[in-house]
């Protein structure tokens, strides 16, 4: 289901790392990933260095309980921080392909404006799925900056002051960042059962 991880294991080394696929049930045999180089991290060093096309690799999965709720027709505001974005792809091109009619919302942050990825995709996203808001925020901007300046976090809460209502919140990346998004929700009055989340860590 969209939202879902699988594990990915290294040829012949017994190491396996987690990671959320991007798209969704209807592959047609293409599995997608983001994934960030980490230095030190195991996975992601052996896929730059050592991986090579073609290869293949073992897979468990898919797994993990992180997905879209039936939630009627409540707002559904996605939450992501890097690779945190995957998951978010897999569940809206699920709306998109079912023209789900939910309002929809996704704040994606980085640093600075360079370090954004999959914005071809996010557009592209949008014109399937023309309720989508895309809110691009920027941590650290340049002065021509057009986003949202502050984290992903400053956004929401922002946004659920402003808003009046209580949406359904998907969040994925680091714990860091779910943490601050979760207190930022229930201090809003967003019930515990309307906040979805999934914490990444480095690989």
């Amino acid at each position: 289901e969209p939202g879902q991880f699988m594990e990915l294991e290294v040829p012949e080394q017994a190491i396996k790392r987690a990671y959320s696929l991007a798209n969704t049930g209807n592959w047609e045999g293409k599995l997608e990933f983001l994934i960030r180089l980490q230095p030190g991290g195991r996975f992601s060093t052996w896929l730059k260095d050592q991986a090579q096309p073609g290869q293949s690799l073992r897979v468990h999965g898919p797994q993990g309980a992180f997905g879209l709720s039936e939630s009627g027709l409540r707002p559904r505001w996605f939450v992501a921080g890097g690779t945190g974005l995957a998951p978010m792809l897999s569940m809206l091109r699920r709306m998109a392909e079912l023209q789900e009619p939910h309002p929809a919302r996704l704040y994606f942050g980085a640093n600075r404006a360079e370090e954004f990825f999959c914005l071809p995709e996010l557009q592209a996203l949008q014109a399937e799925l023309p309720q989508l808001q895309l809110i691009l925020c920027v941590w650290k901007p340049e002065a021509d900056w057009q986003g949202f300046r502050g984290t992903p976090v400053d956004a929401l809460r922002k946004d659920l002051a402003e808003a009046g209502v209580s949406p359904d919140i998907y969040l994925c990346g680091p714990p860091a960042l779910i943490d601050a998004a979760e207190t930022a929700a229930r201090a809003l009055g967003v019930p515990d059962r309307q906040i979805i989340s999934e914490r990444f860590l480095p690989a």
